[in-house]
């Protein structure tokens, strides 16, 4: 009798021994860590591509444009930092092409008086701005709704003045029906420019709107030249490259 109270004790110890406790058991880190890197967690980032056309009016007298042929490209990477439910902040830097397509009549002052068959003021810009964002309504791991209001800054590149003038190909002996003259690294162009954006937006599509709050030509040439300026005012469509 006692030898098999012995064998069956024995067989008890073995057997819990070889039980694992699961209470024991450390619960794996990632299932308590709560994603921070989404469109609406804590960090993201995207791409992103816009078009704007110009519609304020030319400031002074001399000058007008074809706002249906004037027009900005950007190309951008945006940084986004939730601050709660409603607020986040953010940064971006972009790569902007601005076009200003001059109208050819009378009243053209700027530059000349010459009337040309086509006639362009080219910028190339790179900038960033920063901005205060509000977030409408429910959103779950997306962009959602939201309201950006932002300062920005850009450095002009290159400033390009172009013109095309028809030639007469016999009386000029010329190959060509057209003349193309370009000038490039205008003294008479300001290199730095800042302003004010706002940005309406529902998922990957954005209203924009740009005010350059700066000056485009440089004093010396208002004061010697001529007092003008080239539209202030921008406005477009956006697209988020994001999930």
């Amino acid at each position: 009798m006692r030898t098999k109270l012995l064998f069956l004790l024995l067989l008890a110890s073995v057997s819990l021994q070889a039980q694992t406790v699961l209470m024991k058991e450390e619960p794996k880190l990632y299932n308590l860590q709560r994603p921070t890197y989404g469109p609406n967690m804590m960090h993201y980032t995207h791409l992103y591509l816009s078009y704007g056309m110009f519609v304020s009016p030319t400031e002074g007298e001399g000058v007008d444009i074809d706002h249906t042929k004037s027009f900005s490209l950007d190309l951008g990477w945006r940084y986004k930092m939730k601050l709660n439910k409603y607020f986040a902040i953010g940064s971006d830097i972009h790569f902007c092409k601005n076009i200003f397509d001059i109208k050819q009549n009378a009243a053209k002052q700027l530059f000349n008086s010459i009337l040309h068959k086509e006639e362009l003021l080219k910028q190339n810009k790179i900038g960033m701005d920063v901005f205060f964002r509000i977030n409408v309504g429910r959103r779950g791991n997306s962009v959602g709704k939201f309201m950006d209001i932002a300062l920005y800054g850009d450095y002009i590149t290159k400033s390009t003045h172009l013109y095309v003038d028809q030639v007469d190909v016999v009386a000029a002996n010329y190959y060509a029906e057209e003349r193309k003259t370009i000038y490039s690294t205008l003294a008479y162009v300001k290199n730095m420019e800042y302003g004010l954006k706002m940005r309406l937006g529902v998922g990957h599509w954005v209203l924009h709107a740009n005010y350059r709050l700066s000056d485009l030509f440089t004093t010396d040439f208002k004061q010697n030249e001529l007092d003008v300026e080239l539209p202030r005012l921008s406005v477009g469509l956006q697209i988020g490259l994001h999930q």
